[in-house]
């Protein structure tokens, strides 16, 4: 374990390292000192304990805390070991990384990330095979997320919120110039970087590859019935996931705009898929009869968003954008000041040298349950 310590631990921590472990009998009791001091994260401890110490090293980095997962794999916040750099490594879910789709859908990922460079879109710093593992190295944003923004319940003003659609509409644009469609645009995909000024697009996981230059309907590589998020579905993706196309974000831009101004999606009451179904038979309640105080104008580019037609949209996301660009607000952020106060969030994950929760040595014994996607072997 010692070895372990040394590759986890600060280099000025290390100095320490002798005088602690004579004070503790066992290797569970220094292990849990060392959270209690938040020199090690809860996640540390645990795989330490375990046996997993090896695996808590990715390449160059040092995984930190798990901040999320999908259908694709789990996600990691991580440190670079040398330049202490944080960043969030997607690891592949063990059931797909012997899976050839899955881990072909994951390679297609990776590609897609490495062609994309815009300020509106989270950027790619690396990717790589440990053991039988793939994983991918992407620009940590700690957020919140446009969905922490709407669960808290603290509504943000029109013009903040048509700036940050207008900036997912960049990124979108982005995107689809370089043959992507995103396909699962949605308030948790969104996310705020730099206080609140600027709008990251997360999980390209979905994406849709190779669109031709005027295409909407092109097939998908994933078959299934809904590709996406029902609430947030165009009409085309509802009824064949198979036809969706760079418009089909546009329409999901435009739930997830109708969702932060009203505070309700277009399409409410029932299951989820009953939700989706209607969307292709019905048109959305008008924003303007549930927000009646927006600027002139605003409801109809909403409006536009959520046409059931893809021809009904905008001709393309830069037109989406340059259309809401009128109603957003310069977002202008001072010395030491955040624009977004969200104080009803949950805690977002941070990094060992900031304050955190400490640990018993009983939740340090817990099963490391995501320990076994990384590393040759289960150990």
């Amino acid at each position: 374990m010692l070895i372990d310590q040394l590759a986890l631990l600060a280099p000025e921590r290390c100095a320490d390292l002798d005088g602690l472990r004579a004070q503790f009998a066992c290797e569970e009791q220094l292990t849990a000192e060392f959270v209690r001091r938040k020199w090690l994260t809860q996640l540390q401890g645990r795989w330490l304990l375990r046996g997993h110490g090896p695996r808590l090293i990715v390449g160059s980095y040092v995984l930190v805390d798990r901040i999320g997962e999908g259908g694709m794999g789990q996600v990691f916040l991580a440190r670079h070991r040398t330049f202490g750099r944080p960043a969030a490594i997607k690891v592949l879910r063990p059931d797909r990384r012997d899976n050839r789709r899955g881990r072909a859908r994951f390679l297609r990922e990776v590609r897609a990330l490495g062609r994309l460079d815009h300020p509106n879109v989270v950027h790619a710093y690396d990717a790589g095979v440990i053991g039988r593992a793939c994983y991918l190295v992407m620009e940590y944003v700690p957020g919140p997320d446009l969905a922490q923004v709407i669960a808290s319940g603290e509504r943000l003003p029109v013009g903040h919120v048509c700036e940050y659609a207008r900036q997912a509409a960049l990124g979108l644009h982005h995107m689809h110039e370089r043959g992507l469609i995103h396909r699962d645009v949605k308030p948790g995909n969104v996310s705020l970087a730099e206080g609140g000024r600027v709008v990251k697009l997360l999980d390209v996981g979905l994406v849709k590859d190779r669109v031709a230059p005027d295409a909407d309907g092109d097939a998908l590589t994933q078959a299934g019935w809904l590709v996406g998020t029902a609430d947030y579905a165009s009409p085309e993706q509802v009824l064949n996931a198979r036809s969706v196309g760079r418009r089909s974000d546009q329409y999901a831009l435009g739930c997830t705009l109708y969702h932060l101004l009203a505070g309700e999606v277009p399409f409410t009451g029932g299951t989820p898929v009953s939700r989706a179904l209607r969307r292709v038979t019905e048109n959305a309640r008008p924003i303007s009869e549930l927000c009646p105080d927006l600027p002139t104008g605003l409801s109809e580019v909403v409006g536009r968003l959520l046409a059931r037609e893809p021809k009904g949209r905008f001709p393309s996301a830069l037109a989406a954008a340059e259309a809401l660009a009128p109603f957003a607000a310069l977002l202008v952020k001072a010395a030491d000041e955040t624009i977004v106060h969200i104080s009803t969030c949950p805690t977002l994950p941070t990094l060992p040298t900031i304050d955190g929760p400490a640990a018993t040595e009983s939740e340090l014994h817990e099963e490391p349950e995501v320990a076994q996607q990384i590393g040759p072997s289960a150990g």
